[in-house]
């Protein structure tokens, strides 16, 4: 049976809806996949391959494993100013919606965009220690072009709000996540993880990566 990956994107909203996914999430997945298609056309004007119907797929799709989270909404301390809360099993969504999107028809490579785009890019060994659940059966980091940019227009609309520039501070990437990673290796590993820890520059790494592409963003200004 072929992929749902030519889907229109008014089918893969109207499918999101029909699932009871949020409007505001899926607000924010309308936003992260403009910006990941167009961080994808500099990419290609560059001479590099990538598939942007997986990109646009993946980038829709990036969070619908929230429809299987249903934990305490909770404060990521170092995040209140923000006004964001998540739910305590929010770690699992990554994992949780790579599921769904292969039982929704989609492919295996729009499933490990979906399953590459969170904060700290684990490998299978700390997604046990993390006590993930389910434990996936690759490494979470984003290898391909699909998985990185899609991965990089979420963390960006991230940066957005929390008002930092990664063009203008080499640390804005770790300074991001560093909360969300403290709660979650501190809460479910007794691990205090600092700015300079290799799961937090992780980020750093991509943004060095993929930064000159942002220089010519339209959609991306803090």
């Amino acid at each position: 049976m072929p992929s749902r990956d030519a889907s229109s994107r008014d089918k893969v909203v109207s499918l999101m809806r029909e699932h009871n996914f949020p409007s505001e999430r899926i607000d924010h997945s309308i936003a992260v996949a403009d910006l990941a298609i167009e961080l994808s056309a500099l990419m290609a004007n560059n001479g590099l391959h990538i598939e942007e119907n997986v990109v646009e797929k993946g980038a829709l799709l990036h969070d619908v494993g929230y429809l299987q989270c249903k934990g305490d909404l909770i404060e990521i301390p170092g995040w209140e100013h923000l006004g964001i809360r998540i739910p305590t099993d929010d770690i699992n969504h990554p994992m949780t919606g790579a599921l769904v999107v292969k039982e929704w028809g989609f492919s295996d490579k729009v499933a490990d965009c979906v399953l590459k785009h969170n904060i700290g890019g684990f490998t299978i060994e700390e997604c046990t220690v993390l006590k993930v659940n389910p434990i996936p059966e690759k490494d979470c980091a984003p290898i391909t072009a699909e998985e990185k940019v899609v991965h990089y227009a979420d963390h960006l609309m991230f940066l957005k709000r929390a008002k930092l520039d990664p063009l203008k501070d080499p640390q804005a990437s770790a300074e991001a996540v560093l909360p969300w990673l403290r709660y979650y290796f501190m809460e479910r590993a007794r691990r205090k993880i600092e700015l300079g820890d290799p799961i937090v520059q992780r980020e750093v790494k991509l943004n060095n990566e993929l930064k000159r592409y942002l220089r010519y963003v339209r959609s991306f200004r803090v």
